[in-house]
């Protein structure tokens, strides 16, 4: 995901992995019926569908010449400012950019007012910490470190005061490699799992009072691994991401155990439902790697780096939908994969090859990479301006920035 080295290690293998290909060219690589080869990053996607005129695109112009819809690249930027080490989120919060820099044990702050302006480090935590994810909510910033068992809560107008708690007892249990972190009024919820790294490990959930920061109360996940987890009114959203192993050169992921959805009532801390992923009808196995909840608040999208798809779940109904938007058929964009919604089209960024596509009504109508050379920057996350329409991605490998101005892309 020295405590640099094995984040490093871990952070790799646990989100995804890097994955060099050894394939040189597209002339090396057999592609799907319904895929082309990405001449840029030499791997498989999905084709785009065709447009007649500009009305047929979304987002960019449709080419006369191919009859597919082409984004303005002069929409995307790249900030002067950039992450720091191993940086593994993003969040937009009044005006600002908050990172989670695991590598720094740090919060990296960005003021987008007049600027930018750069704070880093915003708020230090202990060597080793590895702070993972974190959420801010009532003007503090909630924040789980991964290695040290440990979160922190920090008051944003005073970034100096932070409180963490270890509450760990002898036999280790109420917090072990904690990931996920979400905040009501009255708890703190917190992913763990007693093994992350083992098949055999078991996932629950670490409960805390939201004034005291006293442990509460420990809930068992559903499947294995349970990494993100966030709240939609009374309901807590646990995503088990399940389990699963490495080829021996670590670029290619293979779930081994199911993964599903729990859905937890707040008021009870009891879990109310358990949705697994399905497909066809079938379990499908493993590597939901992120979310997003849509604009409409309808609707949550997963992306799936081992299937290389975009899922949908009804918030209303508490079930997935038949709705699947399709990267790749082939394992070569065996990767982590982002999403995020705005009015119906769907973004999915591919970790390994720093492509962004663009989805609506479950196809295909854009694509673009979004790097500078052929090295790879790890695109990790996304985070939205709602009020300028602005839209962030964080390259975790090249600590890069990229804006994309949707008003003009």
């Amino acid at each position: 995901m020295k405590k640099f080295m094995i984040f490093t290690i871990l952070s790799l293998l646990f989100l995804g992995c890097v994955e060099e290909s050894e394939k040189k060219s597209c002339e090396d690589l057999v592609c799907g019926e319904w895929e082309i080869c990405d001449e840029a990053t030499v791997s498989c996607k999905a084709k785009e569908s065709n447009c007649s005129s500009d009305n047929d695109c979304s987002y960019g112009t449709c080419d006369s010449t191919e009859h597919i819809c082409k984004l303005n690249m002069d929409a995307v930027s790249t900030l002067n400012i950039p992450a720091g080490t191993y940086a593994n989120e993003i969040i937009y919060n009044d005006n600002s950019l908050y990172i989670i820099n695991s590598g720094d044990n740090s919060v990296q702050k960005i003021e987008l007012t007049d600027g930018p302006t750069n704070h880093n480090p915003f708020i230090s935590y202990p060597i080793g910490s590895n702070p993972y994810y974190t959420t801010i909510k009532d003007g503090k910033i909630y924040t789980a470190n991964l290695m040290s068992n440990s979160f922190s809560v920090t008051d944003l107008l005073n970034p100096t005061n932070t409180t963490t708690i270890s509450p760990n007892s002898e036999d280790n249990t109420i917090l072990l490699s904690p990931e996920g972190i979400a905040v009501t009024e009255n708890y703190i919820y917190i992913t763990n799992d007693t093994n992350r790294y083992s098949l055999d490990g078991d996932g629950f959930i670490s409960v805390f009072d939201i004034n005291s920061l006293e442990f509460i109360t420990k809930i068992n996940t559903t499947q294995k691994n349970p990494q993100y987890i966030f709240s939609i009114q009374d309901k807590i959203y646990v995503v088990n991401s399940g389990k699963g192993s490495f080829n021996n050169d670590y670029t290619l992921f293979t779930p081994q155990t199911e993964s599903g959805v729990d859905i937890i009532d707040s008021k009870t801390n009891q879990i109310v439902k358990n949705t697994p992923f399905l497909k066809d009808g079938s379990p499908l196995s493993g590597a939901i790697n992120n979310y997003y909840i849509s604009t409409d608040n309808s609707k949550i999208y997963f992306g799936s780096g081992s299937a290389s798809e975009v899922y949908s779940f009804d918030i209303e109904k508490e079930e997935f939908t038949d709705e699947t938007m399709v990267i790749s058929q082939s394992t070569d964009t065996n990767a982590l994969i982002n999403v995020f919604e705005k009015e119906g089209v769907v973004f999915a960024i591919n970790f390994n090859t720093d492509t962004i596509y663009l989805f609506q009504n479950e196809t295909l109508f854009a694509s673009a990479t979004l790097r500078d050379d052929e090295f790879l920057e790890g695109a990790q996350d996304f985070a939205y301006d709602r009020l300028n329409n602005q839209l962030y991605i964080l390259f975790g490998i090249s600590s890069k920035i990229r804006k994309i101005d949707l008003n003009t892309l």
